[in-house]
C-alpha cells in the first residue's frame, strides 16, 4: 500500500496522486484504490479516477471506478446509476471484446431491472457467451429471458 498516495487523496493532492499512479500499473492502481476507499469511504477516490479518466481515458479505469461505486462507495445515493455510466463506456471502449465490462453492466440487470433492460441483458449474456462459451451467469439469465418472452 502507498500510504503517500493516500495521503495526497486525503489531502486533495490529486496532482502528486496523478504521479504516483503513473509510476504502477493498473492492477496496483485498483487494488489501491480499492483499499483505500475501503477504508476511509470518501468521495475523492472516485474523483481522484476521474481525473484520470480525463487525462488518460481507459477501459480499464472505467472499470476501476464502476468497481468504486458497487463496492466500498456503493452507499452513496446513484452510485449504481454512476457505474452503469462506466460499464457502458467501457463496453464501448472496448467494441464489445473484453468480458469484464459486459459483466459488469450484467451484473447490475441482475441487482436493478430498472438500469439495465431485459433486451440489454439479453445482448450483453449473448456478447459474454461468444467470449466464453460456458459463462454461467450469461447462461442463467439467457435462461430466464427466453423464458419470459
Amino acid at each position: 500500500m502507498n500510504s503517500d498516495l493516500e495521503d495526497y487523496l486525503i489531502k486533495g493532492d490529486f496532482e502528486q496522486a496523478f504521479h504516483i499512479a503513473q509510476t504502477i500499473s493498473y492492477d496496483e492502481l485498483e487494488k489501491q484504490m480499492l483499499y483505500l476507499a475501503y477504508e476511509n469511504e470518501s468521495i475523492a477516490n472516485y474523483t481522484f479516477i476521474n481525473l484520470l479518466l480525463i487525462e488518460l481515458e481507459s477501459w480499464k479505469l472505467h472499470g476501476i471506478a464502476y468497481k468504486l461505486l458497487t463496492s466500498s462507495l456503493s452507499f452513496i445515493e446513484g452510485a449504481y446509476v454512476s457505474a452503469a455510466y462506466h460499464a457502458r463506456k467501457a463496453i464501448e471502449i472496448t467494441s464489445y471484446q473484453e468480458i469484464g465490462p459486459l459483466e459488469d453492466l450484467l451484473f447490475l440487470y441482475t441487482e436493478s431491472l430498472t438500469l439495465v433492460s431485459q433486451q440489454e441483458a439479453l445482448r450483453l449474456a449473448k456478447d459474454i457467451l461468444n467470449l466464453e462459451e460456458d459463462h454461467k451467469l450469461a447462461k442463467q439469465v439467457i435462461g430466464k429471458l427466453s423464458n419470459v418472452e
